[in-house]
């Protein structure tokens, strides 16, 4: 979805992606891209609209969120596996998830291109922890020991 304008102009992209804004004539604003599951795109440098001029504008979306699968050295998936996500070594917050029946884990991540610890804990295996720069899209794997 686009809002435009101050929310005064609204589209809704078709199945190909295409949308058509009508903002109204001569309004400055930004306009803001959403979609869920992804980061939200804002543009603010469309500052003068008129609305006997046509511009056009694409928007790159990417999602909020990593993901992974986490597995024991003989390939099979690991359920309940804990994964901790602290951003700033800990300092802005510490969020947990953990890896379903398949091993597959989803972590929505606060604020892309940020550093985290991650470590990665199951009982009866070796715990790992390790240092990511991470952005919303990527896929993590891991094999536990």
């Amino acid at each position: 979805m686009c809002d435009g304008i101050g929310g005064q102009g609204r589209a809704i992209t078709d199945a190909l992606g295409n949308y058509i804004l009508h903002p109204p004539a001569q309004t400055n604003g930004m306009v803001t891209v959403t979609k869920e599951g992804y980061r939200i795109v804002r543009n603010t440098s469309l500052y003068s609209y008129h609305a006997d001029i046509s511009t056009v504008q694409n928007y790159n979306l990417h999602p909020d969120s990593i993901s992974g699968k986490i597995i024991n050295r003989n390939g099979e998936p690991l359920e309940g596996v804990k994964i901790t996500f602290e951003q700033n070594g800990g300092l802005t917050g510490v969020q947990i998830a953990f890896t379903d029946q398949n091993g597959n884990y989803k972590y929505t991540v606060p604020t892309d291109n940020q550093n985290y610890w991650i470590t990665i804990m199951k009982e009866g295996y070796q715990n790992v922890r390790t240092q990511w720069y991470m952005g919303g899209g990527q896929i993590y794997n891991y094999t536990l020991q």
